[in-house]
């Protein structure tokens, strides 16, 4: 049956909504304010409280001829003789309820997806709930946020199926009601109405909600637009107003909000000065009602984001979007990191704007592409064709409803109608910071003034923007970024000046290559060459300004002395007629100044100076207009006095429009050659061939840093300095010289105790001196892992190091799934006595077949401390002379000799020590049953991906603490620890540590 939805509201009696008040009183009052339709939805009570509050609810919508319908509970509907019902996709199908209800009855179903959509309209659905729009404190099991873009392709589908009427629920307000509307509209079907929770069940006065919502719903927003269709001479048309919409630009002064990064902040300001408009920087939110009083538009870019900055951000939105004022949105490296892309998210979703602009990686973040990556706020190498990015601006400014910008060395611009691409532009653009964040405060100004058509109003923005990039560029003096951005800001002004007298003249000389137009999306397809071709033509050569003096020298900007054509000499003439003064007066809305000579009286046509002889030849181009009014004569006199020879300039860098295209690979990427402009110029015989050649002049002080940087600036903040690739690596989450330590610390405890050289370094111990055993071991350790962390050094400078980093993940998970499963297969109870036994074999084994030989001190004296070599007993069987106090060594002063006795018997004692039996065995067996372990592949790989030193340094330490412990009580800790919880534990670790390696390599 025909039901009107337009303002549907649905009761929530939970008390945080409903804040004590009567229901059915506020569902009366709701109803004086306009609701047209009422759900009656109760989760909670039981179905006697449902039954008696329907009845109650019935009684007054049936006074205001409303229907009544009951959320999911098809038999309290027919208890009460309700309207209808509303269906989840969890409650009763509607075939079902159909057999229940009375064959009138009245059958919503909530959607979310555009297969329940069809599902419902093929079963017969009166109506459907489309749903959850926005997030919303009110349904907590929301499947999930599709927003008015989800809202919109499910009308899309549905449009050409059996009628069907249609609310979207979900965080609907007043803010937003306008909008959701109006962004949610499909080509051939749109919304029936909105439905409404909290915005009027928990409001202070139900009516006045109510009211403020019909009165929405029936207005067509301040922002809305219709889009129109190209029309046969598109181009032209869009060409012959583009002066008239700067021209508005220059006379009103337009003030632009700015909620602006501060890294460009000063940039972007003084370009909106030199275009004529009127900036303010401000990121405080709670200004933007207040200032979008002023009737300007606002600038959302976030470059700089922090806690505060989309709570801002949004303040201003509602602000402006009330006031139905332009805004510009520049999603500044929407892309780059989660934080930004859910900024992105809420701003979305958060009010609407005029105009989305960014590079094809935020214009592509912004559309919902989940392939889109940027490194900081770059773009990065572009991975669309034209044709694509043609159909990514449409389709996006087709959903937003909107106008959408994506810049780049060709800038695609769309309406969802209309698609251009610009070809202006310079290279000097992509060299300056700022330069694209200035682009979106122009849009915005240009908007302002002309709102009716607001890709005609972007496109002229973008037009003045980009031509003056490349008038600036072609000057003299500009070589490079640096002298470039004083040329832009003045190329800016003599627009402005240009635009204050004849700006129809100054964009008709300015010959820039036209923007194609591309037919609708049906014609796509045929016409891609014509998106990527330039539609321009060889440039005239320019003319002096009005205000160029006789002699040229008054100090501004122009092109060489004013010349005038055929056309303009007779418009002259027949203006002589009208005024009575005989002053040059211009048909323009805007007073013009007059032609003023050097000596501040006006110029009279009767002047018979070379700025009105008709039969002067127009200045040649390039020329600066300060050679007007001199004769030959004076030339050759001027130029006999300056004898100063003419210093070699740089060749002009070649417009953008005009840089030829080509492949990147060994061929050139424009028609300039840098090399060849430079072969004009004299070559120093002492400049080196490249600039890496050039040493470095280094201070003759102690310290590196320059006494510049050093010095303390009053009022200045220190910049941070930049960090190298290896401080950056440094900072890693793997790769900082803490985590490297600890990492390699803790993976050798883990795969040391009860390993093979643990066991040899026990059993030894207990036959040998710990001291001895200790050395030996931990010497052979430190070999192992010194050598290890060279190997794993190399590694990366032979082969890329996300390889290496890839090949250390495989590492460390096949040796922890190698030892996971191990691990599983033993008894929780089971010790390492099987393997002690072993080594105790191998290592009387190797005692048998080793020769013995007796050392010049025993290891046994040498632990206790006995370095001298023990005296050999006498086979006299007589007790020996007492010795002479001549010849005691006790008492006596040294000799000559006893130095180098000393430290003859010192080095006997350590080679000893070295060549005894038990320290080479130890040595021999622990290097050898190292060699291949899985502690060294794991050291190797460590090294490969971290900083060496601090792995080198970690892995000694743990071989340190495994080998003093095994030495000290090995055989009580390998009798006591189970080898399963050995095992499963360094399992475990080498898996995290494979993990984190494998998400390294990848990201």
């Amino acid at each position: 049956m025909p039901v009107d939805l337009s303002l549907y509201l649905v009761t929530d009696s939970t008390p945080p909504i409903l804040k004590g008040q009567d229901l059915c009183q506020v569902v009366e009052e709701a109803l004086k304010g306009g609701v047209t339709i009422v759900q009656y939805r109760d989760k909670t009570s039981d179905t006697g409280v449902l039954i008696e509050t329907a009845k109650k609810l019935h009684k007054i919508t049936r006074a205001y001829d409303v229907p009544l319908l009951i959320n999911d509970r098809v038999d309290v509907a027919v208890a009460v003789g309700a309207e209808g019902v509303h269906l989840g996709q969890d409650d009763m199908n509607i075939s079902e309820a159909k057999k229940i209800l009375p064959e009138n009855a009245i059958i919503g179903i909530t959607v979310a997806s555009i297969e329940e959509a069809k599902k419902a309209v093929e079963e017969g659905a009166d109506y459907l709930g489309i749903g959850t729009v926005y997030a919303t404190a009110t349904k907590t099991n929301t499947k999930g946020i599709i927003g008015t873009a989800g809202t919109k392709a499910i009308l899309e589908a549905i449009s050409d199926d059996r009628p069907v009427g249609t609310v979207c629920i979900g965080g609907i307000n007043q803010s937003n009601v306008q909008r959701v509307l109006y962004q949610s509209k499909a080509s051939k079907k749109g919304l029936d109405g909105v439905a409404v929770v909290s915005a009027i069940i928990g409001a202070e006065d139900p009516k006045e909600a109510a009211t403020t919502f019909v009165k929405h719903i029936r207005s067509v927003p301040a922002f809305a637009t219709t889009p129109r269709a190209p029309r046969p001479d598109e181009i032209a048309t869009l060409i012959r107003e583009v002066p008239e919409i700067a021209q508005k630009v220059a006379a009103r002064r337009p003030l632009v909000h700015s909620m602006i990064n501060h890294v460009v902040a000063n940039f972007v300001a003084n370009v909106t000065l030199a275009i004529g408009a009127s900036p303010i920087m401000s990121l405080y939110g709670d200004e933007a009602a207040d200032l979008a009083l002023n009737d300007g538009s606002l600038v959302i870019n976030m470059g700089t984001l922090n806690e505060e900055s989309v709570s801002n951000y949004l303040k201003g939105i509602r602000a402006y979007n009330e006031r139905g004022r332009p805004i510009t949105f520049d999603p500044v490296g929407a892309a780059a990191t989660y934080i930004r892309r859910d900024a992105v998210k809420q701003l979305m979703s958060g009010g609407y704007f005029d105009l989305i602009k960014g590079n094809e990686g935020e214009i592509r973040q912004v559309f919902g592409d989940s392939a889109a990556t940027q490194r900081g706020v770059d773009s990065g190498p572009s991975t669309l064709a034209a044709i694509e990015k043609a159909q990514l601006v449409r389709n996006l400014a087709r959903r937003e409803r909107n106008i959408v910008l994506m810049t780049g060395a060709v800038d695609y611009l769309s309406d969802g109608e209309r698609i251009l691409a610009i070809h202006n532009g310079h290279g000097y653009l992509g060299s300056v910071t700022g330069t694209g964040c200035a682009v979106g405060a122009i849009s915005s100004c240009f908007l302002t003034v002309h709102p009716t058509d607001k890709l005609l109003a972007v496109l002229a923005g973008l037009l003045m923007y980009e031509i003056a990039a490349e008038n600036a560029a072609s000057k003299d003096h500009v070589h490079g970024p640096g002298s470039f951005v004083p040329a832009f800001l003045d190329e800016f002004s003599s627009i402005v000046l240009f635009l204050l007298s004849s700006v129809s003249a100054v964009i008709a000389e300015s010959s820039f290559p036209e923007p194609t137009l591309i037919p609708r999306a049906t014609d796509l397809d045929a016409v891609v060459s014509h998106l990527e071709a330039a539609l321009s033509s060889p440039k005239a050569a320019p003319k002096g300004t009005l205000d160029a003096p006789v002699d040229g020298k008054d100090g501004k900007p122009h092109s060489g002395p004013w010349v005038e054509t055929g056309a303009e000499r007779e418009r002259k003439k027949a203006k002589e007629a009208s005024s009575p003064d005989g002053n040059v007066k211009f048909d323009q809305e805007v007073t013009l100044l007059e032609h003023i000579g050097p000596d501040g009286d006006p110029i009279p046509y009767s002047n018979d100076g070379v700025m009105d002889d008709p039969d002067r030849l127009g200045p040649k181009e390039g020329t600066q207009g300060t050679n007007g009014g001199v004769s030959e004569k004076q030339k050759e006199g001027k130029s006999s006095k300056e004898k100063i020879p003419d210093s070699p300039k740089e060749a002009r860098p070649l417009p953008q429009s005009e840089v030829k295209k080509v492949p990147i690979g060994d061929e050139r990427v424009g028609e300039k050659d840098t090399l060849g402009v430079l072969k004009r110029l004299k070559k120093p015989d002492d400049l080196p061939e490249k600039p890496h050649d050039i040493p470095h002049p280094k201070s003759p002080a102690k310290s590196d840093i320059d006494q510049l940087d050093a010095m303390d600036i009053p009022g200045t903040a220190k910049q941070p300095t930049p960090m190298s690739k290896k401080d950056a690596d440094s900072e890693g989450v793997v790769g900082g010289s803490l985590h490297s330590l600890i990492f390699s610390f803790t993976m050798i405890i883990f795969s040391e105790i009860g390993d093979k050289t643990f066991l040899v370094a026990a059993l030894m111990a207990m036959r040998h001196p710990r001291l001895v055993v200790f050395s030996a071991a931990f010497s052979a350790l430190i070999a192992m892992t010194v050598l290890s962390a060279v190997l794993g050094h190399t590694v990366p400078t032979l082969i890329p190091k996300s390889f290496t980093k890839l090949l250390a993940a495989g590492l460390f998970l096949i040796f922890g799934l190698k030892m996971l499963k191990e691990g599983r297969e033993m008894s929780p109870d089971e010790g390492v006595g099987e393997e002690m036994k072993e080594v105790e074999m191998e290592l009387e084994e190797k005692e048998h077949y080793m020769n013995r030989r007796r050392s010049s001190i025993t290891p046994h004296s040498l632990e206790a401390g006995r370095a001298r070599r023990p005296k050999p007993r006498s086979t006299n069987r007589l007790p020996s002379p007492p010795e002479s106090p001549s010849s005691s060594s006790r008492g006596s002063s040294p000799g000559r000799g006893s130095r180098w006795s000393s430290v003859t018997d010192g080095l006997r004692n350590l080679f000893s020590l070295l060549l005894s039996p038990a320290w080479v065995q130890t040595f021999v067996m622990t290097f050898l049953g190292e060699w291949g372990d899985r502690s060294q592949i794991a050291t190797i790989a460590m090294a490969a991906g971290q900083d060496y030193w601090w792995v080198t340094i970690g892995a000694i330490s743990g071989h340190g603490i495994c080998t003093a412990a095994a030495v000290i009580g090995g055989r009580a800790i390998a009798g006591k620890v189970s080898m399963r919880v050995v095992t499963l534990g360094g399992a475990v670790m080498f898996l995290i540590f494979g993990l984190i390696y494998l998400i390294e390599a990848i990201y």
